[in-house]
């Protein structure tokens, strides 16, 4: 995520160490903005994670997390991986309006995306049921003996599956600039919008509301092996109701 973003190095975990700093009751935009990473085009802002592998979120830091973002973001999409094990993988699925499930045409990434869907089908069959698979590929990776296979594997087990061509500036790395897409990418990209918009249930509005609360997509692409993370303190005043 950080390759396809400028600006900032904040973490999420320098967030929530340094949330101290900061009043509840005066929190901004602004103050959040400055631990995130900005898209050159577009809207899109990332708040990434460390790079060590050990530094993962506790159930309980995704929850202060959540409650502050939904503040000031209407639209929260979640890079979770696909540690079912992981408390703050297991929020997440919990505060999901949609889910998101990246794959490619390869035996060792479609199987953990299937035990993944049918474990949620026990947990949480709902949204399992409104999952949208997107198939994305590098020049090269993928096996297209196995491409059928794949689809005949997830199709059933999720509302939607869509494919995505390979472009070559993805597969350059570094940010990504929408004008700089293959159209036919872009198209696919819009339909993979609308794709999961389609799944999202109306939320009715609550009397003074003048808009529904923040999307909650995460999207779980490859296995992660546990690293449990001691709790870390976060300011005074944050926890989730």
């Amino acid at each position: 995520m950080a390759l396809r973003t400028q600006g900032r190095s904040g973490t999420v975990r320098q967030f929530l160490q340094e949330l101290h700093r900061f009043r509840p009751d005066t929190l901004s935009r602004g103050d959040v903005e400055a631990y995130t990473r900005k898209q050159p085009t577009g809207l899109f802002e990332a708040m990434v994670s460390a790079r060590a592998g050990s530094d993962q979120l506790t159930a309980e830091e995704f929850r202060i997390l959540q409650t502050i973002l939904r503040r000031f973001y209407s639209v929260i999409v979640i890079d979770t991986a696909n540690n079912e094990q992981a408390p703050a993988w297991q929020e997440a699925m919990r505060a999901a309006s949609a889910l998101i499930v990246p794959v490619k045409w390869k035996p060792d990434v479609v199987v953990p995306a299937v035990e993944m869907l049918e474990d949620l089908q026990k947990t949480a069959p709902e949204l399992a049921r409104r999952a949208v698979v997107v198939a994305s590929h590098g020049v090269g990776e993928a096996d297209p003996k196995y491409q059928l296979e794949g689809l005949n594997y997830l199709t059933p087990r999720a509302a939607k599956v869509v494919e995505l061509p390979t472009d070559p500036h993805i597969a350059a790395g570094g940010p990504i600039l929408w004008d700089q897409l293959t159209p036919a990418y872009r198209a696919g990209v819009q339909a993979l919008g609308l794709a999961v918009a389609q799944t999202i249930p109306q939320p009715s509005l609550s009397p003074g509301l003048s808009q529904p609360p923040a999307r909650m997509m995460p999207s779980a692409p490859a296995p992660l092996s546990p690293h449990p993370q001691p709790p870390q303190p976060a300011g005074p005043g944050y926890g989730a109701p």
